[in-house]
């Protein structure tokens, strides 16, 4: 089921906020094992824009998502977070150009990469969102899924050896744990179990 876009409130940060924005904006490779929520999409969307030189028209961010729907979420809570700041309010809802974040599921990002519509020679941080999903479903070990399998290859062997790297989830899984050794060295993981990392409208 599609997540729905709920308003943002900052005004009082919850516990995701308060333990996994610090540890991105500092540079860390992060797994932040949290149930999706608004909460946690805001969590990485403020690190990210925090480690974004909107004055450097190249793509230095990515964000991959497992699902359209979710990609648009991602692309409103940045809009609403620039608050005017067209630098990254347009990399957000514009993708055939040099953008500083590119918001997207595996297909339309592999699409860039191979068409040569994006560069990683400034890019600063991966950002791949509910983990489990997206690596189980495009592994390489399921044989259906090959092309997508791949396609996820080939997007970790374009991004630089150093980028940091953050994976949310909910859950780990031995597919989880397979990709995120290839792409992380010395993750740090941030556990936030507590109930108000739920969406508002979940209940």
């Amino acid at each position: 089921m599609e997540r729905r876009r709920p308003c943002i409130s900052l005004r009082k940060p919850t516990n995701i906020h308060q333990h996994g924005v610090v540890p991105i904006i500092r540079g860390h490779d992060c797994i932040l094992l949290a149930p999706p929520s608004i909460h946690r999409m805001t969590t990485l969307c403020i690190g990210i824009l925090q480690r974004v030189d909107v004055s450097v028209r190249e793509t230095q961010a990515v964000i991959l998502t497992n699902s359209d729907g979710d990609a648009r979420i991602f692309r409103s809570i940045i809009t609403d977070l620039c608050h005017g700041d067209t630098g990254v309010c347009e990399a957000a809802t514009i993708k055939l150009s040099p953008l500083p974040i590119l918001v997207d599921t595996i297909g339309p990002i592999h699409d860039m990469i191979i068409h040569q519509t994006a560069s990683s020679d400034h890019m600063a941080i991966y950002c791949v969102d509910d983990g489990e999903r997206v690596f189980s479903r495009h592994s390489s070990g399921h044989m259906n899924n090959a092309p997508l399998g791949s396609a996820l290859q080939s997007i970790h062997n374009w991004l630089p050896k150093d980028i940091q790297t953050v994976v949310a989830l909910s859950t780990i899984t031995d597919d989880v744990v397979e990709a995120t050794t290839q792409i992380m060295s010395h993750p740090m993981t941030i556990a936030v179990h507590d109930e108000d990392a739920y969406d508002d409208d979940d209940e």
